[in-house]
Formats: C-alpha cells, structure tokens, sequence
C-alpha cells in the first residue's frame, strides 16, 4: 500500500482501535466521517443502503474483513480497508480488485458467531467472482432472511 494510502486509513485504524467501534470510515485527509460499532456487515450495509455513494473514496477500518465485507467495500467505492482480522478469500477479492488492504491477522476464513462453521454471509459470497455478483449474493441472502 502507498505511503500516501497509508497515511489516510491511519486515523480510521487508531479510532477502531481506541474507542471500541467495529467500523469506521475516513476520508483522505483523515478526517472520520462514520462510525459504528454494530456487527456484521451492518455498519457497510446500512451506509450503502441511506447513499449508495456512501463509502465511495473513503478508507475503512473494520474488525473483521471477510470475502462478504471485501464485497461491499469494492462495490462501493471505497480507496482502502484494513481489518483487524481478514480472510484469505477477502485478501484475494481486494487485491483482483486493486483496492489497497492492510490487516493485523490473516485467518483462513471468518466463522460463524458459535464458531462452528463459516459465516453464513461468507458462504453466501463464497463464489462469487467479484464484487457485484458478490453485493447480488448478499442483497438474495438478506431478502431471504428477512422473509
């Protein structure tokens, strides 16, 4: 990642870290213009659904990047993430999709909440080939949830 990318996504990272938060988005200048602390895909989701030009050039520092996570981020926009934990198949998404990363901990995937299995989301993402089939994958298995 650029020194300059680098330097962005800082201010992101030490807010998630400090203050407890899940995700938080900044823009270049470092500036945090959201913060969550729900968990999931939640805070991405919400952001994409109130302004589908939500995350769009910002830099996101989130606890855990899965492949579905790395999904939203491509899809909308965004000039760079770091996970506290990533996946290897989020790391392989963002880097296909030349979206600048940085993590703490690479793991093999992301687990369900009981630790049994996989993330249902990232099974739901599982193979997809890209963002956009990645985002239609989330949006089906959401609708089929709220069902």
């Amino acid at each position: 990642m650029s020194e300059a990318k680098l330097k962005s996504l800082q201010p992101a990272i030490e807010k998630l870290s400090a203050d407890g938060h899940s995700c938080v988005g900044a823009d270049r200048d470092g500036k945090i213009i959201f913060v969550s602390k729900e968990c999931g895909l939640k805070p991405l989701m919400d952001r994409i659904m109130e302004d589908p030009d939500g995350l769009r050039g910002l830099y996101i520092a989130d606890k855990i990047i899965g492949k579905a996570a790395a999904c939203l981020i491509i899809y909308a926009g965004a000039a760079a993430c770091h996970g506290l934990t990533m996946s290897e198949p989020a790391s392989r998404l963002l880097n296909k999709s030349g979206v600048p990363f940085s993590y703490g901990q690479m793991v093999p995937f992301i687990r369900n909440k009981a630790g049994t299995g996989m993330c249902p989301t990232e099974l739901a993402v599982e193979t997809a080939e890209g963002a956009a089939s990645g985002f239609e994958a989330i949006m089906s298995f959401f609708n089929a949830k709220a069902r």
